[in-house]
């Protein structure tokens, strides 16, 4: 199995210096959670889970060389936003001085935690279908004659809309030693586990040691970022048989890419598909799963290669027992090209 895989990845090598790359059933989730599971450390833990599912979030918008496409926008943000400020109440003669420090102090140390409690409700929001309550707004209305890309930004607009938000404002009192040994929550817009998930985070920060008790008013106001930050899914592997079928299409597929790359230089993104075959194992339709390309023809291009495709699915041709399930639709995911770094780096922090 793990031979095939590398084989149908390896011979997708675009001839462009971009690489058409194949990976098993949105795999990349698989991967993902691999790599968290490895950790020993549940914030780091946490961290690599969030930063993987924003770089998955960006290749699932995918982009381009044209400087007006939403991913390649300087103001593209698909990290999760996290505002900490912090000051101290007591009046000293070096305020300003002291309150920068405990500011300071308090993004340095706290903006991961304070994330991942985020992105925790983000990711509970997804798998219930929860919205925080209000009107999906007028602006989610498809317009007659969009492009990809705008219509890319209102959904994401109209997502981010829908989606839980707020500040959380909290009264701490931090001894001589800079440790936190008192929080009270004032107010929230956030859920209550939300709200207390913040709260222990509090007591986690360390500030400069002033020699005596401080009291600190501090606020975290959190929104989501310009990607869906979503649950990893993780669909039945297709089976050896099916990759090596598909790896045969290397070519074609390659073709494909290259056609969009004349329309669209530098088209990149995240493809998945669901392959729905009959009983013979022949694809009689292919749909687009959770990604958005924004080449239109290179998706219809694919859809047109892959359909009709025989595929050895194990157990097709066999009779039917009376009353069995259909056979369900095959994940099957393609990596077109590549983002540049910065892109990429954009959903760290």
């Amino acid at each position: 199995m793990r031979l095939a895989r590398c084989v149908w990845w390896f011979l997708l090598v675009a001839t462009f210096g971009t690489a058409v790359g194949a990976e098993p059933p949105l795999a990349a989730d698989v991967r993902i959670e691999g790599a968290v599971a490895a950790s020993s450390k549940a914030s780091v833990s946490a961290g690599q889970r969030s930063v993987a599912l924003t770089e998955l979030g960006i290749w699932n918008l995918g982009g381009a060389d044209d400087p007006e496409y939403w991913t390649s926008l300087t103001s593209f943000h698909p990290a999760s936003r996290v505002l900490v400020l912090a000051r101290p109440l007591q009046a000293r003669r070096d305020k300003q001085r002291a309150a920068g420090s405990v500011q300071a102090a308090a993004r340095a140390q706290g903006y991961w935690p304070f994330r991942n409690c985020y992105e925790a409700l983000l990711l509970e929001q997804a798998r219930t279908g929860q919205s925080r309550g209000v009107k999906r707004p007028t602006s989610a209305t498809p317009v007659p004659g969009e492009t990809r890309n705008e219509q890319a930004k209102r959904e994401q607009r109209a997502r981010k809309y829908l989606a839980f938000q707020g500040v959380s404002l909290f009264r701490l009192t931090a001894d001589a030693h800079g440790r936190v040994k008192y929080v009270r929550s004032i107010k929230t817009e956030l859920p209550p586990a939300t709200s207390a998930c913040l709260r222990a985070a509090v007591y986690g920060l360390r500030f400069p040691p002033v020699g005596r008790a401080t009291d600190i008013e501090l606020s975290v106001e959190l929104s989501p970022g310009d990607v869906e930050f979503a649950p990893a899914r993780e669909p039945e592997p297709l089976p050896a048989p099916v990759l090596e079928a598909l790896a045969q299409l290397s070519p074609d597929l390659l073709a494909c890419y290259a056609d969009a790359r004349t329309r669209e230089p530098g088209v990149w993104g995240r493809l998945g598909l669901a392959l729905v075959t009959n009983s013979a194992g022949v694809v009689t339709d292919v749909q687009q799963v959770a990604t958005r390309l924004p080449e239109a023809a290179l998706v219809a291009c694919v859809r047109d290669l892959l359909t009709g495709a025989a595929l050895p699915i194990p157990g097709t041709g066999e009779p039917k027992r009376p009353g069995s399930a259909p056979q369900a639709p095959l994940q099957f995911t393609l990596r077109f090209g590549a983002p540049s770094p910065a892109v990429l780096e954009r959903g760290v922090r």
